[in-house]
């Protein structure tokens, strides 16, 4: 088999050498052959005047081939070898002949085999096993295989599919991973690349990126379980039913409600303290809102959910909205799941407008719906196939090596958008029937009559726009095959109306479709219609902040104020969006019985020197104050935060005593002292920042941790930390003339493809002084450096990401045990001289083995 292996990439190798050398006249001579041919061609057709009908279309598909194969000899795609033991490939292709016997494949936990993968001169120890669920995914020698790595990661992966391209429809599902990124939405990595199986060369290969925490890193977002709905029954019935492809069956076990919820790598996760614990909670919220126990939004980061369905019908990638393939990330800082897109099979017509079955609540509607006006805007297509546009062409160049007749058509996508904007711009909406007309009030029977959720926003007289009595103003959608059916809406009114009998003369209802921006008219039929006289409600819970007697609440100005004096905070205070919270010079709020402060709106903590704000906890049970993606900036100003704790509820668990999260903040002269509990006393997360002379005193551990942040520190210092002063991760910092005395750990540790500019920094009694890790970049000037193990570092802790660097001008090192430790492949420069590198050993040396 070595021999037979080794023989096979001689000979293909050589054959390559000789193509590269001779494709230049092979590219010239065919396209003369087929430039010359299709000219004479396109003559006689345009003389038989049967272009549009035969010429045109072959042209897209046909003729262009030699031209396509030409474009693919000059790609140069990544290539991967694999290599087999022949009793591992023999129990492969065992596992495949029971697959085309059954027309099912069905992964089992004993189908891996091990096997080596090389790539570019590096050879990675793999396991690896069939995948895909129909057997179209074994057909031919272009077999389907699920790798995970046993080491080291392969283009930032541990975990990918290989797959023949047309199983995710070519370059379709390309296009459909790059778009979901480009919304923040979590994506798969996706290429095309060449491949050999024991020296047999298989020709082009989707790559897919399985799900793992580098899928999650990769994105800005923590390590958390990835869960699905399990689809073993579903198969296993299709199976024992001898269904096929048949979606229904008589045991009801493919129905997604009787589906487990579970993740992906569910032992690792059971078996890590934090992550079981986020898995406990994320498959219970899920479980609970499948029983309706929970609403959309405690359950969901219903944005991004929205807007991943609304691109995936625009982008003709429904598939990945069925049940089976749907795959969600539980966020550990939102307690919220956010979907991954994955399976679309992109690049299908569009046959329906329907919406979503799984989310039928309204704000995932009016969310969708909203998404879908954006999206469906050629403006919008346009602009993501520019942004892509030279990528693309790598792909499709890829593509080409193995598959020249690869017919890739933008136009599916603008037809889908036309589709949409059809639906969302119907010719009419709704109907409304005069039901009554009193003497101080109008009631009207409205209905839709096509199939989206329309928003009724009242009826126009004239000048005059009444709304309706109740709040319930959103109507469904028609369903297919059934009447309109009708609510009964009443309007008062105003005493300049009342007792004109032909207060209706040319009054019309608006509306307009769930969600959108166009508002829409419809007239009043003067007879009753056929009405659904019932209504609901929905619930809604009050605000906590009316529960606090020394609130001040300005609806007119969207304020809650606490006024100055010191005040005792028990229960929750929860600040809704829309609103800002301020605390006046002088307030003092002391949290107590694990109280916290929550706001989904900008702070502003307006203290001064003489009289701070103050939030503390005397009884050390207070959790602290979190921040959560508030639109506008906040500001904390002459603030003192102390003996506070992260906040912990039912398994909802942040690691900052005081948190931001998604919402920009300027942090003035303030105080962070002694936090009782938790990793970090203040925590940044995807937020842009701003720190300037505040005191960072006795943190517990970590006392700043910035992760996917953008901002500076300056004149500012940090005391007596347990951790690390400063830690941030996949961030882009600047700091300047700060002071660190006293830390457990690290100075300032620059980790995850972070980017730092440092100036004037005074370390003084720290275990190492700067560290940069991770693919960190690290440019640091007039650095002070006393008392201290290790003055610098720059190493590589995980396999992920790549060597880091980091360089010094004008370096002071004071009573400091190891100046510096650079990492094979990392780098340090001080004062423009490379220092040399060492021996990996030195983590485990002074953290001990982990």
């Amino acid at each position: 088999m070595k021999i037979y292996a080794q023989r096979a990439r001689h000979h293909h190798h050589r054959l390559l050498s000789l193509l590269a050398h001779w494709r230049w006249w092979v590219a010239l001579i065919l396209i003369i052959i087929f430039g010359t041919s299709f000219f004479l061609a396109g003559a006689y057709a345009h003389s038989k005047d049967f272009f549009a009908l035969v010429v045109r279309p072959a042209l897209a598909e046909n003729v262009r081939i030699p031209f396509n194969y030409v474009q693919g000899l000059f790609s140069n795609p990544t290539h991967l070898s694999i290599s087999l033991k022949h009793e591992d490939f023999q129990k492969l292709a065992y596992k495949r002949s029971e697959a085309l016997e059954r027309g099912i494949l069905i992964a089992e936990d004993d189908d891996w085999v091990n096997a080596t993968i090389s790539q570019a001169g590096q050879a990675y120890k793999a396991d690896i096993r069939l995948k895909g669920d129909w057997i179209d995914h074994l057909a031919g020698r272009k077999w389907s295989f699920r790798v995970k790595l046993d080491d080291g990661a392969l283009m930032g992966m541990k975990r990918f599919s290989l797959h023949h391209p047309k199983a995710r429809n070519f370059l379709y599902e390309w296009v459909y991973q790059q778009a979901l990124r480009r919304e923040d939405i979590l994506s798969l990595r996706y290429t095309f690349v060449t491949v050999d199986v024991n020296g047999r060369y298989l020709g082009v290969y989707a790559l897919e990126e399985h799900f793992s925490k580098e899928l999650l890193e990769s994105q800005s977002r923590r390590e958390g379980p990835i869960l699905r709905f399990n689809e073993n029954l579903l198969w296993a019935d299709r199976v024992a039913s001898n269904l096929g492809s048949v979606n229904e069956s008589p045991t009801g076990l493919q129905d997604p409600e009787a589906s487990l919820v579970d993740a992906f790598r569910v032992n690792s996760l059971l078996s890590n303290p934090v992550l079981s614990r986020d898995f406990l909670l994320a498959q219970d919220l899920l479980n609970m809102y499948r029983r309706g126990e929970r609403h959309l939004g405690e359950v969901f980061d219903v944005e991004r959910l929205a807007r991943f369905f609304a691109l995936s019908k625009v982008l003709g990638a429904e598939h990945a909205t069925q049940w089976h393939n749907l795959r969600f990330y539980y966020n550990p800082i939102t307690s919220l799941l956010e979907p991954i897109g994955f399976d679309g099979d992109a690049g299908k017509n569009i046959g329906d407008v329907a919406m979503p079955e799984l989310f039928p609540e309204t704000e995932f509607q009016e969310a969708y719906l909203g998404a879908l006006e954006e999206f469906s805007e050629s403006s919008y297509m346009d602009q993501l196939l520019a942004d892509i546009a030279p990528e693309l062409a790598r792909e499709r160049r890829r593509l080409y090596r193995s598959y020249p007749y690869m017919h890739f058509t933008e136009d599916v996508f603008y037809e889908n958008q036309r589709t949409l904007r059809a639906a969302l711009n119907p010719a009419q909406g709704i109907r409304a029937h005069l039901v009554e007309l009193g003497r101080d009030e109008v009631a009207l029977d409205i209905g839709t009559t096509q199939y989206l959720p329309v928003r009724v926003l009242g009826l126009q007289i004239g000048d005059e726009l009444l709304k309706p009595y109740g709040k319930d103003i959103n109507m469904p959608g028609r369903k297919e095959g059934a009447l309109p059916e009708f609510k009964r809406l009443r309007f008062l009114l105003p005493l300049s109306l009342r007792g004109d009998k032909a207060v209706l003369d040319g009054a019309h209802v608006l509306y307009g479709v769930l969600g959108t921006s166009v508002t829409r008219e419809a007239g009043i039929l003067p007879w009753i219609g056929v009405s659904d006289p019932e209504r609901s409600n929905p619930a809604i819970r009050a605000a906590t902040i009316r529960a606090f007697s020394f609130l001040s609440i300005d609806n007119s100005l969207k304020e809650v104020t606490v006024r100055p004096g010191v005040w005792a905070v028990e229960r929750d205070l929860v600040i809704p969006a829309g609103y800002s919270f301020i605390v006046a010079a002088g307030a003092e709020l002391n949290l107590a019985r694990q109280a916290m402060i929550l706001s989904y709106g900008p702070v502003r903590f307006l203290g001064t020197e003489a009289m701070p704000v103050v939030v503390r906890s005397h009884d050390g049970g207070g959790q602290g104050m979190v921040v959560m993606r508030a639109r506008e900036e906040s500001l904390l100003r002459y603030a003192r935060f102390e003996g506070l704790a992260p906040p912990m509820r039912d398994g909802w668990e942040l690691t900052g005593a005081v948190t931001f999260y998604e919402s920009p903040v300027t942090i003035e002269r303030s105080y962070f002292a002694e936090n009782s509990a938790g990793d970090d006393m203040l925590n940044i997360v995807r937020s842009t920042f701003s720190i300037t002379d505040s005191v960072f005193n006795k943190a517990l551990s970590d006392a700043f941790d910035g992760d996917f942040v953008t901002g500076t520190i300056s004149g500012t210092s940090f005391l007596r930390s347990g951790g690390d002063a400063i830690d941030v991760s996949g961030s882009v910092i600047t700091v300047e003339g700060i002071t660190i005395d006293g830390v457990g750990d690290k100075g300032v540790s620059i980790g995850e493809a972070s980017e730092a500019t440092l100036t004037d920094i005074n370390i003084t009694n720290a275990l190492v002084g700067i560290a940069s890790k991770d693919g960190s970049k690290v440019t640091a000037r007039d650095l002070l450096i006393s008392e201290t193990t290790t003055g610098l570092a720059a190493y590589q802790k995980k396999l992920e990401y790549g060597p880091s660097s980091l360089s010094v001008m004008g370096l002071e090192l004071k009573s400091v045990e190891t100046p510096m430790f650079v990492e094979t492949k990392s780098v340090v420069v001080v004062d423009g001289e490379k220092a040399p590198e060492q021996e990996e050993g030195w983590y485990e040396e002074l953290y001990g083995e982990l």
